[in-house]
This record gives structure tokens, C-alpha cells and sequence, in this order.
């Protein structure tokens, strides 16, 4: 399954916090793969903590 792969991108934008939209758009890939799967409850929280960062900046 490719969810691994979104959850990297996730995890690596955690770890390089200097640039908050680098995380936002993995939050994003995450979440538009999660609702691909009809997941939406863990699509939902990632779209929520991306919109947060973004209206951080």
C-alpha cells in the first residue's frame, strides 16, 4: 500500500520545521490519499493542521 510513503513525507516535514508549507503540503498529499481510501476522519485532521500552518505564515 502507498500510505508508508505519505507518512514519510509526513514525518520529514516535522523534522525540517523551517519551512511550515513544506509540512502543509504533505499534510495535504496525505490527506487527499487518505480520502482516496474514504478515510475521512484522518483526512479531516490532516486538512485541519495544514490550514493551521498556513494561516501561521
Amino acid at each position: 500500500m502507498a500510505r508508508p510513503y505519505f507518512d514519510e513525507g509526513v514525518a520529514l516535514g516535522r523534522r525540517l520545521p523551517d519551512d511550515p508549507a513544506r509540512l502543509a503540503r504533505a499534510l495535504t498529499d496525505r490527506a487527499m490519499f487518505l480520502v482516496a481510501a474514504r478515510t475521512f476522519e484522518p483526512a479531516h485532521a490532516d486538512f485541519a493542521e495544514a490550514v493551521a500552518l498556513l494561516d501561521v505564515r
